[in-house]
């Protein structure tokens, strides 16, 4: 039988001034924090996330510090930051890369007390222009000019609604249909910590 609501206690801490383009990297910190870490905003981006001048797959493409000169980072290179990370820790816990997955699917991870970070866009609003493809492990992935990526955090059946925490919005709740929609859009990109 599965729960008809489930909201995970998410910290949400917000991503600017210091990384107005470090979402992905925000999005991790604060998933790690749900487990007792205690991160501060910038440790992931300037020490665990690999940064490259053209890969945004496996790295992040650019510099997060920036407005003008950041881009992103896709799921395989945030599963591996946050490897990168845990290892260095100590920790049991692993990221795993669940791209591919549907999206109330997803829901499974939450029902088991494990947030999920997703790919979606600034604001939940309609696809942008889709301005780099890169090919990599079979996949192919796209970035949109608002490119943006959240921590999925519950969800309730009845109402259609999921619950998330957003580095740029804070919390917010959103019709499931809708986010679904724009994850499935991003190429359905999600990372789990188990």
């Amino acid at each position: 039988m599965h729960p008809n609501s489930v909201v995970l206690n998410v910290p949400c801490t917000m991503q600017n001034p210091e990384l107005p383009t470090g979402c992905e990297s925000v999005a991790l910190t604060n998933a790690l924090n749900y487990y007792g870490f205690g991160l501060g905003k910038t440790v992931i981006a300037d020490a665990y996330m690999p940064k490259s001048s053209w890969d945004f797959v496996t790295a992040f493409w650019g510099n997060p510090h920036s407005a003008s000169n950041g881009n992103c980072i896709s799921a395989p290179g945030l599963t591996n930051t946050a490897n990168s990370f845990l290892i260095s820790r100590g920790s049991n816990l692993r990221a795993y890369d669940v791209t591919g997955t549907g999206f109330y699917d997803l829901y499974f991870y939450l029902e088991s007390g494990h947030p999920v970070i997703i790919w979606s866009t600034i604001g939940m609003q309609n696809l942008g222009r889709c301005y780099a493809t890169q090919a990599y492990g079979g996949r192919v992935y796209r970035t949109y000019t608002n490119s943006h990526s959240v921590v999925l955090r519950g969800f309730n059946r009845s109402l259609g609604t999921v619950y998330i925490a957003d580095s740029l919005s804070g919390y917010v709740s959103n019709s499931a249909e809708r986010i679904a929609s724009l994850y499935s859009q991003r190429g359905a990109q999600a990372v789990v910590l188990m």
